[in-house]
C-alpha cells in the first residue's frame, strides 16, 4: 500500500508478488497487484498481458515474480491461447531451480494443451536434450521446426545434438542420416547433401537412402519454390512504388 499510494507502482507490484509467492490466497496481495498492474497500463484480466509480465521477469532472473504471472495467465478460461505459453513459462522455471518432475509436468501439459505449440516442443525438446533423452529430444526438436521452420533455437539445438552423436559415432551410417535430416529441417541443405554423401561412401545400399533422397529432392524443389515466390513478391513490390 506504501507504493501504491507513493504511486511506485512497479515495487508495489513486485512486493504484492513476493507476499503471494509466500501464500498464493492472500486477498489483500492480489488486491495491491491488481491496482499496481493497472497503475502500469497492465490489464490484470488480460492473460496475454500476464503473459508478458512473465516473460519481462523471467528475463530479469526474478523466478518467483515471473510464476505468479504465469499463474494468473491460467485463470482466464475465455484466453485458452496463452495457456500453453504459459505453461512453458511455468517448465522454464522449474528447469531453471533443477526441479525435473515440474518441469516434465508443466511442459507435458503444454504439449496436452496444444500439441503444436513450437515454443513448447523447443522447450521440451531442449530439456530433454540435457537429461540426455536423446530419441525424445530428437523427436520434439524435429517437430518443432516442422511446425516452425524459423526456429532458431530449435534448430540450433537439433544439429547439436546429431554433432554429437557423430563425434561418437563417426563412421555409422545412420548418424550421418540423422544429421543430413537435421540439416534438411534447419533449411540448410547443402550441409544436408553433404551428409548424404557421406551416407552413400559409407553404405551406399542403406534401406532408408531412397526415401532420403525422395525427401532431399522435395526439399530442394520447396525451397526453390520459395525463392520463386520471394523474387515475385519482391517484383510486385518495386513496380507498385513506381
Amino acid at each position: 500500500h506504501h507504493y501504491l499510494k507513493s504511486g511506485d507502482h512497479s515495487e508495489a507490484a513486485s512486493q504484492s508478488r513476493m507476499a503471494l509467492a509466500f501464500d498464493s490466497n492472500n486477498e489483500k496481495a492480489k488486491d495491491s497487484l491488481n491496482q499496481a498492474l493497472k497503475g502500469m497500463n497492465v490489464d490484470p484480466a488480460s492473460s496475454t498481458a500476464r503473459l508478458k509480465q512473465g516473460h519481462t521477469l523471467f528475463s530479469q532472473g526474478k523466478t518467483l515474480e515471473a510464476a505468479i504471472e504465469y499463474r494468473a495467465a491460467l485463470h482466464n478460461p475465455l484466453q485458452m491461447d496463452s495457456h500453453a505459453e504459459a505453461l512453458v513459462g511455468l517448465g522454464n522455471i522449474a528447469a531453471h531451480h533443477k526441479d525435473l518432475t515440474n518441469a516434465k509436468a508443466n511442459y507435458e501439459a503444454a504439449l496436452h494443451q496444444n500439441p503444436n505449440s513450437s515454443t513448447a516442443l523447443r522447450q521440451y525438446g531442449i530439456f530433454q536434450f540435457k537429461q540426455n533423452e536423446l530419441i525424445n529430444a530428437n523427436r520434439n526438436l524435429s517437430k518443432a521446426l516442422i511446425v516452425n521452420p524459423a526456429d532458431a533455437a530449435a534448430k540450433e539445438k537439433l544439429i547439436e545434438l546429431w554433432q554429437q552423436q557423430i563425434a561418437v559415432r563417426p563412421d555409422d551410417a545412420v548418424t550421418h542420416l540423422g544429421m543430413a535430416r537435421a540439416y534438411q529441417l534447419a533449411g540448410d541443405l547443402k550441409s544436408a547433401q553433404a551428409e548424404y554423401k557421406t551416407v552413400v561412401k559409407i553404405d551406399p545400399n542403406h534401406p532408408n537412402l531412397p526415401q532420403a533422397r525422395e525427401s532431399f529432392k522435395i526439399a530442394l524443389i520447396e525451397q526453390e519454390a520459395r525463392k520463386h515466390l520471394e523474387s515475385a513478391h519482391t517484383l510486385e513490390n518495386h513496380n507498385a512504388l513506381h
